[in-house]
């Protein structure tokens, strides 16, 4: 059977609830919830510059690969170029016969990728990387790479290189060690 509890016992306080926190207890979820926090941001943060930096090499890779299309339908040689522009970088593709000043459909890309100037590698003029293709798609000047890392500093980068004179291209990430060409990513 039940006890009864009659209302003038619930106004005079003589029930009691024991529910809720201490804040020992609150301090100890926080302090948890903190650390928790602290290991796992610096990996997400991470991730999402990994996934920044390959949907940029995967955009320039597709864009490399429309111009030699291009060049090979127009049959007339065609240009990738792809500059740093303040914080971003652009991509544009163009006929040889325009100067990259003349190009006005630049491509601006993710501010949350940088071109890393130390590793590109493709033939370079005013601050414009470019490589050509000819009529037949394959290049007329220059082989060489493109590479993205973070703004943020990390080590991670990506690549697009452009590795024969067919136009044959392939997509890298960075390595522990470097190549022969002493590039770290391919």
């Amino acid at each position: 059977m039940l006890p009864t509890v009659s209302a003038s016992t619930i106004r005079q306080g003589h029930l009691s609830q024991t529910g809720g926190y201490t804040l020992l207890e609150s301090l100890v979820v926080l302090g948890m919830l903190g650390t928790l926090a602290s290991i796992v941001v610096p990996s997400w943060l991470g991730f999402l510059d990994t996934q920044r930096l390959n949907d940029a090499r995967s955009e320039v890779y597709q864009a490399i690969r429309l111009t030699q299309t291009q060049a090979m339908q127009d049959k007339a040689e065609w240009q990738f170029s792809i500059r740093q522009l303040d914080d971003r970088p652009e991509w544009a593709m163009h006929p040889r016969s325009l100067s990259p000043v003349q190009v006005s459909t630049w491509q601006p890309m993710n501010s949350a990728v940088d071109l890393d100037l130390d590793e590109t590698t493709l033939a370079k003029s005013k601050g414009v990387y470019y490589v050509r293709f000819d009529h037949d798609g394959t290049v007329t000047y220059r082989l060489g790479r493109v590479t993205f890392t973070s703004p943020s500093g990390g080590r991670t980068k990506r690549c697009v290189i452009v590795s024969t004179l067919l136009g044959a291209m392939r997509q890298g990430e960075e390595h522990s060690n470097p190549d022969r060409s002493k590039r770290y990513c391919y």
